[in-house]
């Protein structure tokens, strides 16, 4: 489906001892699932297979096993190495919106039904179901230690998961719908993006920055834990790095279709590949220069970012895309807290949410007000109604009463007449 010619290769770069080699998976309106492998040439196709009847949705991906989501509510279990099909998961009602692999001993499904399902790796057992949000769930995002969640829903709303006790941590309000959500590698911040702006936000700290795109912004993609690409409808990709002033680095625009995803393609020591793919087909591979190692390093500037293999036109129609490679998590190390110094933690954490939910409810005070009368009025015609249906039973019995009355009444008169004669 995709040729190739290979441009000059830089210097080779020694690669992370027990990294696998680049391997990723692009998906198809057709429901065919492409299988590819960085090689010396560029991007060589190894397989391909027709897995679903309906358009790809999502694929996520460990160690030799895929998983993909389609709008024919199934999910498909792929062995990348074997390139055969290892069986189907069955539960969704409408299209698979969303699979995340937490840590390789669980999965998360997210659909148009507005739920979430809990499967556990390797024996696909169905652990819990949760009726996640009142729309459809579009995005799961697992956090690298495998404790929490992120889902976001068509309701408008962003929800954080204890996923040890299986409740709901926190839940945001979002003003505009978000369509996608991203943990950074060390599970410090995550990103959510919007149609044109993208939201980096501090899970520790409750701190929020923000990216505005004068284009839709169409994927994203964490290179390291410091630096963020977003891609969008205009073929330009900003390159974003955390702690700086301003945000966004530089930009540069490869491609002139819409991105239509971002993946890794390989981690050395300090550098990354990434593969881009739009919506033509157009595949390309990137070589970024980190400046303090690859987990989390930042670029330079933009002559960190060097192209490794052209793009050329691949024919075909994808929907989606994702890696065997990923970082590996490592913990940040954390000293004990003192007792004093936990509860002021927790109390300025409270205190930061409060101040959101205020913010929200600020900018959705005239929509409260009209429910509010709407209410009101609701309440006064229940109450009317409640009040006429009581004078009606009232004049019923009222009625009863006298037609019992008249009935005596008649019986005593027949009683007295016969008595007379």
């Amino acid at each position: 489906f995709f040729s190739h010619r290979g441009a000059p290769h830089p210097a080779p770069v020694m690669a992370v001892p027990g990294v696998s080699e680049g391997r990723f998976l692009i998906g198809t309106y057709d429901g065919g699932v492409l299988g590819f492998e960085l090689t010396e040439d560029g991007p060589a196709q190894k397989f391909g297979s027709s897995l679903h009847t309906g358009a790809v949705k999502t694929i996520a991906c460990h160690a030799k096993t895929a998983l993909t989501g389609s709008a024919d509510e199934q999910i498909a279990i792929l062995d990348v190495k074997k390139h055969t099909g290892d069986g189907v998961l069955y539960h969704h009602t409408g299209a698979v919106n969303a699979v995340a692999v937490v840590r390789g001993s669980h999965v998360l499904s997210g659909g148009e039904d507005a739920s979430i399902v809990l499967w556990k790796w390797g024996t696909w057992e169905q652990l819990k179901v949760w009726t996640a949000h009142k729309a459809a769930v579009i995005s799961i995002a697992a956090h690298p230690s495998g404790r929490l969640f992120l889902s976001l829903g068509m309701d408008r709303t962003l929800r954080m998961w204890d996923l040890v006790k299986g409740t709901v941590v926190v839940t945001h309000k979002l003003k505009t719908q978000a369509f996608h959500v991203a943990w950074a590698p060390d599970g410090e911040n995550y990103c959510l993006l919007f149609d044109q702006e993208c939201l980096i936000i501090n899970a520790a700290k409750s701190v929020t920055e923000s990216v505005i795109s004068p284009q839709k912004i169409t994927s994203c993609l964490w290179v390291s834990c410091n630096c963020l690409w977003i891609g969008c409808a205009d073929g330009n990709i900003s390159v974003v790095v955390l702690g700086k002033t301003p945000l966004v680095r530089f930009s540069f625009a490869p491609h002139i279709s819409r991105i239509k995803g971002m993946t890794l393609g390989q981690i050395h020591d300090d550098a990354v590949d990434v593969v881009t793919l739009t919506s033509q087909g157009d595949l390309c591979v990137w070589r970024i220069a980190l400046e303090g190692g690859s987990y989390k390093g930042v670029p330079a500037n933009k002559s960190a970012v060097s192209s490794i293999f052209d793009p050329k036109q691949g024919g075909i129609r994808p929907t989606a895309m994702a890696s065997t490679v990923r970082h590996p998590y490592e913990p940040v190390p954390r000293a004990p807290l003192k007792k004093k110094e936990a509860k002021r933690i927790a109390k300025e954490a409270k205190v930061n949410q409060q101040a959101q939910n205020e913010d929200s409810d600020e900018d959705s005070a005239d929509a409260n007000q009209q429910r509010l009368e709407a209410g009101k009025k609701k309440q006064a015609k229940l109450k009317k109604r409640a009040e006429e249906k009581k004078k009606a039973a009232e004049m019923l019995k009222k009625r009863q009463e006298r037609a019992k009355k008249r009935k005596s009444d008649k019986k005593k008169s027949t009683k007295k007449g016969k008595k007379k004669k």
